[in-house]
């Protein structure tokens, strides 16, 4: 099943986790990270919002948005304006997300 037949298909539940990954990347683009501890050295990390019971992503963003929450750096922040700006809906409330990785 392709990206736009499951987006057809399902819809954002009430609870919904932020999932986050970080890809390597060795080309240019402005928003890549470097990051010290990590295997990965350069990279870009990709947000997704995710079901919290189950592994179905809904659609992958990378942290390069075009609001204040790009200069905030904050995580659960892009997830929120990516699901606003994709899905017309409000969930703000209601998404999680997991430290500790």
């Amino acid at each position: 099943m392709n990206l736009s037949n499951f987006k057809k298909v399902h819809s954002i539940p009430q609870h919904c986790t932020a999932d986050e990954k970080l890809e390597l990347f060795c080309g240019r683009r402005e928003s890549h990270q470097y990051i010290t501890r990590k295997p990965v050295k350069y990279s870009i990390k990709i947000f997704a919002p995710c079901y919290s019971y189950a592994i179905y992503k809904f659609n992958n963003e990378t942290n390069h948005l075009s609001s204040q929450n790009y200069l905030k750096g904050l995580a659960v922040d892009l997830v929120k304006e990516h699901l606003d700006r994709s899905q017309n809906i409000n969930i703000l409330q209601n998404i999680t997300t997991i430290k500790g990785f």
